[in-house]
């Protein structure tokens, strides 16, 4: 019998970690995606910025330049290193990026609804002239115009790598970057 209660306890305390782990806190909702004013516009714009590091005084200059590309049904958001110096990309999750899409109605999709992502700290260093490009996943949408914001979800990075780009879904699931 005690065995049974063994067992049954393990059961639950490990669904309970699963549960608090594993999945994504609703209520962490970066504080960047209520910052839309400040959004490039330019698909190959170029950045150099200047970000407060872990809300202290001291700031940290980024020489990493963002971009989104369309290739046949699929887009590709690369960050490369511009500067003289390596820069280290810390992500605090397994999510290497965030978008929201959305169309004349409204948000039509976000890309960690209803995915988790392993609680683990990732450093990426990116050497002088290295670039990092991410296979964007996109969801399943009906052809017309829509709007991506898309930015990395690394600290103190995602108001300065966001891009806000139009694009089509064609018929055939092509994309087309307006």
């Amino acid at each position: 019998m005690k065995k049974i209660f063994g067992i049954i306890a393990l059961l639950v305390t490990a669904g309970l970690i699963a549960y608090f782990v594993l999945l994504p806190g609703e209520d962490e909702k970066d504080e960047s995606t209520d910052q839309e004013d400040e959004a490039p516009t330019n698909e190959q714009e170029e950045k150099e910025t200047k970000n407060e590091y872990d809300g202290g005084e001291e700031e940290v200059d980024t020489n990493l330049a963002f971009t989104l590309e369309a290739d046949g049904n699929k887009m590709q958001y690369t960050v490369k290193n511009e500067g003289d110096a390596t820069e280290t990309l810390t992500f605090p999750t397994s999510q290497k990026y965030e978008y929201e899409i959305s169309d004349e109605s409204g948000l039509v999709a976000k890309y960690s609804k209803g995915k988790g992502f392993l609680q683990a700290i990732q450093e990426i260093p990116l050497e002088p002239n290295e670039e990092m490009t991410l296979e964007v996943e996109l969801p399943s949408l009906e052809p017309g115009n829509y709007t991506i914001t898309i930015y990395l979800t690394a600290r103190d990075l995602s108001q300065a790598s966001q891009i806000n780009e139009t694009f089509e879904l064609l018929s055939d699931n092509s994309i087309i970057i307006n």
